[in-house]
């Protein structure tokens, strides 16, 4: 614990309260479950499996897993593969989507990043590759009724803190989206 205490600070500042090991048993969706109500396609979908979903007295918590491979990598580093920064965040917002769209009430909604309310931590010491199995946890802080929120999410490696994330985001009907898309000029 020593050896990361800006994470541990981040962490207990924001009361991110998270199990020290979740069984598969308390599987709640595969990545066939997942793509079904995720709206991405296979390639830019980062979960494969989602372990726990519960509400508490902090918040919705989100624990999910991805496999990290090859053909994540391509072209982030000539000679050898590593899993980009950029991609450990948006699996972390990723698993925020899943929470989301399961809710009948928000099923057609396309989650949006609105920025950063906090540092990001990011510890290079250990990079992802193809073979490591990222280990993700999403707490939604609050979600209110004008369709704004704000989360924390952490990413692990072999238990080991990797990346704290904090952000603000909101919601949007995916049709909205789509008119929005269509009235861009070419």
């Amino acid at each position: 614990m020593d050896d990361y205490p800006v994470i541990y600070l981040a962490i207990s500042s924001l009361k991110f309260i998270m199990k020290e090991a979740v069984s598969l048993q308390s599987l709640v969706a595969n990545r066939d479950e997942i793509l079904c109500v995720m709206p991405y396609g296979e390639d830019f979908c980062f979960l494969d499996r989602i372990l726990s979903m519960e509400e508490d007295d902090n918040g919705i918590k989100i624990v999910a897993e991805y496999d990290v491979r090859q053909e994540d990598c391509k072209g982030h580093f000539n000679k050898i593969a590593i899993f980009p920064g950029v991609k450990i965040q948006e699996a972390i917002a990723q698993t925020g989507v899943f929470w989301l769209r399961r809710q009948e009430k928000y099923k057609d909604y396309i989650a949006m990043f609105t920025g950063k309310f906090e540092g990001a931590y990011h510890d290079q010491s250990r990079p992802l590759f193809p073979g490591d199995t990222l280990q993700l946890h999403f707490l939604v802080l609050n979600f209110d009724e004008m369709r704004k929120g704000q989360a924390t999410g952490l990413a692990r490696i072999d238990e080991m803190p990797i990346m704290v994330f904090d952000f603000s985001f909101t919601i949007i009907k995916e049709g909205v989206l789509k008119k929005m898309a269509g009235k861009v000029k070419k």
